[in-house]
């Protein structure tokens, strides 16, 4: 109940620096169920869950959002999804398969950085094209950004380790490749202009997959697949959201 609680004022916006400041400093005192911790990351079940199983992962560190990661702290976020990964893959949540999301901009209620381990989250699964479409709208050493070629957002950019003669000799979630989706990502907020509207960063794996693909997706605006799966609290005041085109923050 007081989790609840807490959880409730944390989304309300002048709460914001005090909820960075609790994770920094008074983390052990939060009335959550936890399923791990780290010197720098805390992860517990969500006290309000959209999903089946849904775990909050969040740094320690005071981080508002996505776009405003500093250079210094994209190891951290990057350590933050590689724990949420091992998680999925420890407690089988490829079973029922299953996302890993953070949200940001006008999708993101409260201050304070945070990514959603969901399961039985059908309406999160975003497949890696084979092919992209169209010239990069961004290209790194360890990743290139294309719009993809079956979107399922009015916005839907796919980001993938690089093809090709210049390849990585094991191309995937290596730590090169996140640290650049982070990177890439605060780049093409700014370029599409996405924080005024929100946004979703997206990886995941359908059922009986046990490692997500090696892709992430940058996601905005309304859904344009009218075959999509709601999840299963679409009934409620979660699933409202997700019909406007977002995840549950």
């Amino acid at each position: 109940m007081i989790g609840k609680l807490l959880f409730r004022l944390a989304r309300t916006g002048p709460l914001g620096s005090a909820v960075r400041f609790g994770f920094a400093h008074l983390s052990g005192l939060l009335p959550v169920q936890r399923v791990c911790e780290t010197g720098d990351i805390v992860a517990f079940h969500h006290p309000r869950p959209a999903w089946d199983r849904h775990v909050l992962f969040v740094p320690k560190e005071p981080i508002p959002s996505l776009g405003s990661v500093r250079p210094e702290q994209v190891p951290l976020v990057r350590r933050l999804v590689e724990l949420a990964l091992e998680v999925a893959a420890r407690e089988r949540f490829d079973r029922d398969g299953f996302a890993l999301l953070a949200n940001g901009g006008a999708y993101q209620d409260v201050g304070q950085l945070h990514f959603h381990l969901a399961s039985r989250a059908r309406e999160a699964w975003y497949e890696c094209p084979d092919r992209p479409a169209g010239p990069a709208l961004l290209e790194a050493d360890a990743l290139t950004a294309h719009r993809h070629p079956r979107p399922r957002r009015a916005v839907h950019i796919v980001m993938l380790p690089p093809r090709g003669p210049l390849a990585p000799a094991a191309p995937g979630l290596g730590e090169a490749f996140i640290d650049a989706v982070i990177i890439a990502t605060q780049r093409l907020i700014v370029r599409l202009d996405l924080e005024v509207g929100g946004y979703t960063l997206a990886i995941g794996a359908p059922p009986g997959r046990p490692a997500p693909g090696p892709c992430f997706h940058l996601l905005a605006g309304a859904d344009r697949d009218p075959r999509r799966t709601l999840g299963p609290d679409d009934t409620g005041e979660e699933g409202r959201r997700e019909d406007r085109g977002r995840s549950p923050t």
